[in-house]
């Protein structure tokens, strides 16, 4: 078609002709592209023992070498008025030497806070610059005049009618009447405290869980079912239930498997030494119900030990990084619930049966990085006293506050990876509820 462009490969514009030839991404390694080329068959195998020349020193770079060349003098001579020629050169990127065929082309630098090359860029640049804080008129004016030139030609974006959010809030009332519970779980309290808005965006839109979710979630199991403190008894459970798990690729199922294990020898050699301390399991996988105030917090505990000495130990398996800032443990809202939720008699049902006890606080057990020579570490939080137990009330109690209110407080810039992530999760389940 007269007003149509062809995109095509090289040899997929053998015979055809056009006024202008556009020859984009001319960068090193991709073109040349000097990997050798095979065959299914092997054909030039067949034309090397015809020829004569079989066994004899052939140099497959070269001669791929040469089809590229070929190739690219094939796309130049396509035009019959103007060839352009792109490439770029930065940090990662190089110019493929065919360039120093051509005669010499300008180059165009990147100024310093240039703006984006595509105009979904631009839409964006140009939108947080008019709505920014700190921008003055005459850049509000001229970020303005450049969206509505954008929208004038139709580009995605550019017309505030199709912005989110300028439609005003769908309703101003609050989460929870003042009548009802706020349910609040101990692992978002932490959450809650430094944005609402990221708790919300969070907790409406979360991901399923992942594989490393899945993995997790074994190894909580073969902590409650290992029959033995060994290595090979809880890899067994392990393995009882890997087939669980999806993955995309045999070599990602390899991979996964090899941390797996490593992460059951932490386990393993947790619950050996636990044994040899003389520490008995009380109770696995333990729910509870704490209230605090209006707030209503649902949990459960990963492991309840008794010491030798009559002490109850709370333990909560964390497959992941370790957290090893002293203050960040005595903080822990998890082991902290866990442990009100203990002086509130909410484990005592299942405790009774084995004697007298008291607190002797709680520990996140970290079985993917060891420490002195272990491959687990074991970081503990103190029982928790009566000013500690105060203090934690009082948290549950200003989370479950901010949760009543009209309104969500957030940063009004998004700057972070997450932060943009879950944003774009919100919009995903906007869109799906909407169109559902």
């Amino acid at each position: 078609a007269a007003d149509g462009v062809t995109v095509a490969t090289p040899s997929g514009a053998v015979g055809l002709e056009a006024e202008i030839v556009v020859v984009a991404g001319l960068q090193d390694g991709a073109w040349p592209d000097l990997r050798p080329r095979g065959s299914l068959l092997h054909a030039d195998a067949l034309v090397e023992v015809l020829s004569g020349l079989a066994g004899t020193p052939i140099d497959e770079r070269r001669r791929v070498l040469d089809d590229e060349l070929r190739m690219f003098a094939l796309a130049l001579s396509r035009a019959r008025r103007q060839v352009v020629v792109t490439a770029l050169e930065s940090e990662d990127e190089s110019p493929s030497p065919f360039l120093d065929l051509l005669p010499p082309l300008p180059r165009i630098e990147a100024p310093e806070g240039a703006s984006p090359l595509d105009l979904r860029g631009m839409v964006g640049v140009l939108r947080r610059q008019l709505t920014a804080p700190e921008a003055g008129p005459e850049e509000r004016d001229a970020a303005a005049s450049g969206l509505a030139g954008l929208a004038a030609a139709a580009v995605p974006g550019a017309d505030p009618a199709e912005w989110l959010g300028l439609g005003g809030p769908s309703t101003t009332e609050p989460l929870f009447t003042p009548d009802e519970d706020v349910p609040l779980s101990p692992s978002h309290l932490e959450s809650l405290e430094t944005s609402t808005l990221d708790w919300f965006i969070d907790d409406i839109s979360a991901d399923p869980p992942g594989l490393a979710a899945g993995v997790g979630t074994l190894l909580h199991w073969a902590m409650q079912e290992a029959a033995r403190p060994d290595l090979d008894a809880v890899w067994q459970v392990v393995l009882e239930r890997w087939g669980e798990l999806s993955f995309e690729a045999p070599w990602l199922e390899r991979r996964e498997r090899a941390a797996a294990r490593r992460l059951a020898a932490g386990l393993a050699e947790y619950l050996a030494d636990a044994r040899r301390a003389g520490r008995v399991r009380l109770a696995a996988e333990q729910r509870f119900t704490l209230r605090v105030g209006r707030a209503t917090m649902n949990g459960s505990v990963d492991r309840l030990e008794k010491t030798a000495d009559g002490r109850v130990v709370i333990v909560d398996l964390k497959t992941g990084r370790p957290v090893t800032s002293a203050e960040a443990i005595a903080a822990h809202p998890q082991l902290s619930a866990y442990q009100a939720a203990y002086r509130d008699g909410r484990f005592d049902e299942v405790l009774t049966p084995f004697g007298p006890h008291r607190l002797g606080g709680a520990s996140l057990l970290f079985v993917r990085d060891g420490i002195g020579g272990k491959l687990y570490r074991d970081e503990a939080q103190d029982a928790i006293d009566e000013v500690g137990l105060r203090a934690f009330r009082s948290r549950v109690e200003n989370a479950a506050r901010l949760l009543t209110a009209t309104a969500l407080p957030g940063p009004r810039t998004i700057d972070d990876r997450h932060a943009a992530s879950a944003v774009e999760r919100l919009f995903r389940r906007i869109a799906e509820v909407t169109h559902g």
